[in-house]
């Protein structure tokens, strides 16, 4: 008796030990990365928009197009070719950074190509731009670069009940990162024109971005976002400035990013629960 007595003491406590295990193991959920990897893709699709529509409308003069090579001279970092139907403004514009790395002026490495076409001007409502990303790579170091594929559609809606000219968005594409981990993305999205459109000058141009993705990140998980707090995007500045979305890894309870309170940094925070931990945006 005593035999079965200890031999089932013993289990017992070693299913304790486990269901207390799994328990930790659980109110531990550190994992900040696919909230990390939905920015990352946001902020890459979002500069694209910006490359894009900024070539189509400057050309060669697009502020794209430079960078600083080893001469600390200004440096061709994109050949940009245009072609506009003046009948209608539509067309076509092809940013093709080369085959090898260029640094261009907002200290970004590129190269691949960005196709875009046209039905129209930028501003004209039932405009659509069309994006394609082909074998595109982006990064601050070339040897951690992003490579992108995808196509990203922007459909001018004209003015909203608010005055400002409103972009409906969709975006569909593949990431690898320099680990070959593959990540799959896909977004609907609604942009506000709230400033800027009033003037020829990219640099004061301000956009809130709302709207929906979901994915798997490089990890492999996954996962659902919903913007809870319309994205602040400024030209001006290389991050999204402010808002918040949420974020539900398959399996996982949902996670809160916030990009911060207006200041131009990759700095921001993902809260698991209880608990909030700060990260860096690629």
């Amino acid at each position: 008796m005593k035999t079965i007595y200890y031999t089932s003491f013993a289990l017992l406590f070693a299913l304790a030990i486990i269901t207390t295990g799994c328990k930790k193991e659980k109110e531990e959920d550190y994992d900040t990365q696919s909230s990390q990897d939905n920015a990352q893709s946001e902020n890459i699709f979002n500069e694209i928009n910006e490359i894009a529509d900024q070539a189509v409308e400057d050309g060669q003069l697009s502020t794209h197009r430079f960078g600083s090579g080893e001469s600390g001279l200004l440096t061709s970092c994109a050949m940009i070719t245009v072609n506009i139907d003046t009948t209608d403004g539509s067309g076509t514009a092809i940013i093709d950074f080369g085959s090898h790395f260029c640094q261009g002026n907002d200290a970004k490495f590129r190269k691949g190509q960005i196709n875009v076409s046209f039905t129209g001007a930028y501003r004209n409502a039932g405009t659509v731009i069309t994006m394609n990303a082909i074998n595109y790579f982006v990064g601050y170091d070339s040897s951690y670069a992003t490579k992108v594929n995808g196509q990203r559609v922007v459909t001018n809606n004209g003015l909203n009940s608010s005055g400002n000219p409103n972009f409906s968005i969709q975006a569909n594409a593949t990431l690898v990162n320099y680990l070959s981990q593959q990540m799959t993305w896909n977004s609907t999205r609604n942009r506000e024109w709230i400033a800027g459109d009033s003037t020829t000058s990219w640099v004061d141009d301000e956009y809130l971005i709302t709207g929906s993705a979901n994915g798997k990140s490089f990890a492999g998980v996954n996962f659902s976002a919903l913007v809870t707090q319309a994205l602040h995007v400024k030209l001006s500045c290389r991050w999204i400035t402010e808002g918040k979305f949420t974020l539900t890894p398959e399996g996982k309870p949902e996670r809160y990013l916030d990009y911060g309170n207006g200041t131009c940094d990759g700095d921001a925070t993902v809260t698991i629960g209880d608990k909030t931990y700060q990260v860096t945006l690629r």
